[in-house]
């Protein structure tokens, strides 16, 4: 816990309220997250560990230097192997190394956002197991994990106990169970939430901060893990409402969803796999945006499921710079990025999505393996695979774009 002259001076600079909140909000996290501790105190110890336990290179650090002597400013680029992972500034060459290894650390350290492929292998994953299955108990270990649930933990209990989990539905990278009740159950994964599908008996998960106990439609008991290292995610029941376009409201092959969504989902669009995704209607929308094309891409609300990651891969297939202006580009062009895009995540989803660590997992606690395919993402200084030319990394909107400055011109 902070010591007690940093609470008083919390107090005395916000108030004493708003420092609560602060502790509440930041530190008292951390008591049941000793890797949180570690990666805060030692940031370059704690992503060593993390490689080594990815069976990965040790990290090392290039360190360039700017500006007159007495103004210094260091830049150390931190890798493993070949690969570059982040970069860190500071005013010696220990500080850039420190901040590289944060920055690098939340690549590898389970604060890469869960995309469309990761959350998909969950929902075919909860899907073999729970549809029409009945909630028969449940455990809460820390009532953190139901924040967004406006009943509060009471509601949530006499809700849930007893109802009938009707599908496992998808949009994007949003997910929810639809209720025998008539509302849904909604899972935020946050950066670091796994929902595991366990048998009763099964090893305890850590960070495991609700249990949801279900029968199957086979009558055989399974418990529903939600595990949560950072407390970012969480589990709410919500309100369903109409679909916009009165067409079934995601993917879920198993069962068809019906022409309703949850409320907190509702402003999401259609993703790349959605069997009613309008390629057509949105190449259009997509060839009138002034912003440039890796923009457009991540617009949640004009197309779901693309992130960071996939967005490189699928502009590097495309031979598009990312900041190429969209409306400069031909629908029947968008239309091939479009489609392009699709593959690039239905490998992915085949793969089991695109882990860099052992943070995000599928339902049986199993990482992905797409990462091992990346052509562009991640692969700073290595030759391009269609023309040989280093694959070059741009700042870009506090992240990284990584294209072919030969192959992708702007």
């Amino acid at each position: 816990m902070p010591s007690k002259q940093s609470l008083e001076r919390l107090s005395s600079h916000f108030g004493l309220e708003s420092a609560s909140a602060i502790v509440e909000k930041h530190i008292v996290p951390l008591l049941d997250d000793p890797d949180a501790i570690r990666e805060a105190s030692d940031p370059k110890t704690s992503l060593l560990e993390k490689l080594q336990k990815l069976k990965r290179e040790p990290a090392r650090y290039e360190i360039t230097s700017a500006g007159p002597e007495h103004e210094m400013i260091y830049t150390a680029t931190c890798f493993s192997g070949d690969k570059e992972l982040a970069q860190g500034d500071g005013t010696t060459k220990r500080g850039a190394e420190t901040q590289a290894a944060i920055a690098a650390s939340k690549t590898f350290g389970g604060e890469v956002v869960p995309e469309l492929p990761e959350v998909e292998t969950v929902r075919a994953g909860l899907a073999e197991h729970l549809v029409r299955a009945t909630v028969s108990g449940i455990e809460i270990s820390d009532i953190r994990s139901l924040k967004r649930n406006v009943s509060g933990v009471q509601g949530f209990v006499e809700e849930l106990t007893g109802s009938r989990l009707e599908s496992v539905v998808r949009r994007g990278k949003f997910l929810w169970l639809p209720l025998s009740s008539g509302r849904a159950l909604v899972g935020h994964l946050g950066m670091s939430g796994q929902i595991l599908v366990r048998t009763p008996g099964f090893a305890p998960d850590p960070q495991t901060r609700v249990v949801i106990h279900v029968q199957t439609e086979a009558h055989e008991p399974l418990e529903i893990r939600f595990v949560d290292q950072r407390l970012f995610g969480g589990l709410m029941i919500d309100d369903l409402v109409p679909t916009s376009d009165a067409l079934p409201a995601g993917f879920s092959p198993e069962a068809e969803a019906a022409s309703v969504i949850p409320s907190t989902v509702a402003h999401i669009s259609r993703d790349l796999l959605d069997p009613h995704f309008d390629a057509q209607a949105v190449a259009t929308k997509m060839s009138k945006k002034n912003s440039g094309i890796k923009r457009v891409l991540l617009d949640q609300n004009l197309l779901s499921g693309i992130g960071n990651i996939y967005a490189d891969e699928s502009l590097w297939l495309a031979k598009l710079h990312y900041d190429k202006q969209a409306s400069s580009i031909s629908k029947k062009k968008h239309l091939e990025l479009i489609e392009i895009a699709s593959d690039v995540l239905r490998k992915a989803v085949a793969q089991g999505g695109t882990s860099f660590d052992e943070q995000y997992k599928n339902v049986n606690g199993e990482s992905g393996y797409f990462s091992q395919s990346l052509n562009a993402y991640g692969m700073t200084g290595l030759p391009c695979k269609r023309c040989g030319t280093p694959i070059k990394r741009e700042t870009w909107a506090n992240r990284g774009s990584h294209f072919c400055p030969k192959c992708q011109k702007r």
